[in-house]
């Protein structure tokens, strides 16, 4: 049986049940940190549904890396200047998991990481040495 293709609405694209491998991994949004729909294909246009910010921006993207160059682990050509901002980059892939949402301790707008945290629980905890 063929699968059918999916239906466009808008902004929003829902993938036929049959289109998901067997592990639908969902990402979660960077500034609110609310999962996407296993279902959710994410456009340029597309926003998040629990916070309204854009949802095709550096920040969700598995290849977002701050130590890379132009902080992409892709070879973009041209750096995208504002990393929470909708975008129109053709390697962007949903980072996957809960991990990069401050819901999840990942990378917030303020800069703020998992390491940072840690760091910082581990400075209260032992102290300046």
């Amino acid at each position: 049986m063929p699968v059918k293709a999916p239906q466009r609405t808008g902004a929003v694209c829902r993938r036929p049940a049959a289109a998901l491998s067997s592990r639908a991994v969902v990402g979660s949004c960077y500034a609110c940190g609310a999962a996407f729909d296993a279902y959710l294909e994410i456009f340029r246009a597309t926003t998040c549904p629990s916070c309204g910010k854009d949802a095709h921006v550096c920040l969700n993207c598995r290849f977002y890396d701050t130590s890379a160059h132009m902080e992409c682990r892709e070879p973009i050509a041209e750096p995208v200047g504002q990393k929470d901002r909708a975008n129109f980059c053709e390697y962007f892939k949903v980072r996957e998991g809960a991990g990069s949402g401050p819901a999840a301790g990942g990378t917030v707008a303020g800069g703020s990481t998992v390491a940072d945290r840690a760091r910082e629980a581990a400075e209260r905890l032992f102290g300046d040495r």
